[in-house]
């Protein structure tokens, strides 16, 4: 991979390899799986978490939907029951979070001097594609898994309604047409295990990808 990226997020001084995919595809178990081989992987969604946890992003909200904090902490079905029901809402606050977000994800990435061996690092960003992020990324991971397999997946996990389910997904770009602008694809319709030696194949992969010549 010798034409290096300099376009990419945050102008960081390293290849990212990014991770996407569709609600309930797999993300968390890659993840998972690729720091238990000791890489230094960032959540987009862990990060903004950790930004609606601030006392600061607390009050931003309490001001424009007060409903959806009990107790000094944010209700969060409360909250996605709104953002289907008021977009102005929902876009002011998601502005909000996405405007504190480099600086947690800097944060973040300081400690990447412990993971001094890895000449790149992962990054999973659920939406992607859906915010015309993949320019800013030298390499693009892609799992996913059939429909149904989303739909049930989310339903046991989150304790939602499947028209819930289903009104994420008809917000998310089809699997089709991620498929075309990945670079990396991870089909996850079998067990754990068959997904492991999958994940296994793709860091021999990106070794031979990128080789130290290419960086």
């Amino acid at each position: 991979m010798k034409n290096r990226n300099k376009n990419r997020i945050y102008n960081l001084d390293r290849p990212i390899i990014a991770i996407t995919g569709g609600v309930s595809s797999g993300k968390s178990l890659l993840c998972q799986r690729l720091k238990e081989l000791n890489y230094f992987v960032l959540k987009a969604d862990d990060l903004v978490k950790e930004i609606y946890h601030q006392d600061e992003t607390k009050n931003f909200i309490s001001t424009l939907a007060p409903q959806c904090l009990e107790n000094d902490k944010i209700q969060f079905p409360v909250l996605r029951k709104l953002f289907f029901e008021d977009q102005t809402i929902k876009q002011k606050i998601e502005e909000y979070i996405y405007s504190k977000l480099e600086k947690t994800f800097l944060n973040s990435y300081g400690h990447i001097s412990q993971f001094t061996h890895n000449k790149y690092f992962f990054y999973e960003i659920p939406l992607l594609f859906e915010k015309k992020l993949q320019d800013k990324f030298d390499f693009i991971i892609l799992i996913y898994t059939t429909k149904e397999n989303q739909i049930n997946r989310t339903i046991q996990r989150d304790k939602v309604d499947r028209e819930i389910v289903e009104n994420i997904m008809a917000n998310q770009i089809n699997t089709e047409e991620k498929k075309i602008l990945s670079h990396y694809l991870i089909e996850n319709n079998g067990t754990i295990d068959d997904l492991y030696k999958k994940i296994d194949q793709l860091c021999l992969n990106l070794k031979n990808t990128f080789s130290t010549s290419a960086i």
